[in-house]
């Protein structure tokens, strides 16, 4: 007899503490009280990684800003003589307006940075190449500038749409690796082209930069289209 009753008080017992749990109100942190996300590290090999990578992601930017100053004096001194400063001015601040801001109107990268940099070898083999006055370099120069901005600018964009998030980071070191290995091999390399400072000179330095952006932007095509390629056949095979 004792027995049933001390399992009915058990029982009892069990029953109100889960009562209590269910209508117990949910906890609530105090205000002051520190969060996971307000963790950061102080000092060793971790924060110091942090600063160093800082700096660096960030003096790149250094040369972009004393670019404006140096084109700006360059201007006024000699394309632009009579010029004010603030039309001038008006050179860098819409070159910026239509680099970053046109983006979210443009539309998705796959359907921009292919096709312009595609069209920026066009321009390269076709108005370069056969370019003979100061009019058509600076038609060249304008539309050149104006197509590669989206290369320069959408490239880390373009290798996340195509990559995982947790392999993203190793994919965008890797491919400035390359980009670094590229621009040590392909100065020198078009250097040797230019043998002579003429038409006849530049035409093979022309050649092989026209074919170099062309192959590039083969290239970012085929892997666009296979990692479409990929998602479609695992989307299909999903259950």
């Amino acid at each position: 007899m004792s027995s049933e009753l001390s399992a009915a008080s058990m029982e009892h017992d069990s029953e109100k503490k889960n009562e209590e749990l269910r209508t117990r109100p949910p906890s609530v942190e105090a205000p002051g009280a520190p969060s996971a996300l307000d963790d950061f590290p102080e000092g060793g090999l971790r924060a110091w990684s942090v600063v160093w990578g800082g700096f660096f992601a960030f003096i790149a930017t250094f040369g972009m800003v004393n670019s404006y100053g140096v084109f700006q004096d360059y201007y006024q001194t000699s394309l632009m003589a009579h010029s004010s400063s603030s039309t001038i001015a008006l050179i860098g601040a819409l070159q910026l307006f239509f680099l970053y801001g046109g983006g979210p109107v443009i539309g998705r990268v796959l359907n921009v940075l292919v096709p312009s940099t595609l069209i920026a070898s066009i321009i390269t083999l076709a108005l370069w190449l056969p370019a003979t006055d100061q009019a058509s370099i600076t038609a060249f120069a304008a539309m050149y500038g104006t197509f590669t901005g989206a290369f320069v600018s959408l490239l880390p964009a373009y290798v996340y749409t195509i990559s995982p998030i947790e392999v993203y980071g190793a994919r965008l070191g890797s491919m400035y690796l390359l980009v670094g290995i590229a621009n040590l091999v392909g100065t020198p390399t078009a250097g040797a082209f230019l043998t002579t400072i003429n038409q006849r000179g530049f035409d093979g330095l022309i050649i092989f930069t026209g074919i170099m952006i062309a192959a590039g932007s083969l290239l970012l095509g085929a892997v666009g289209v296979v990692t479409e390629l990929r998602k479609r056949k695992a989307l299909d095979n999903s259950p």
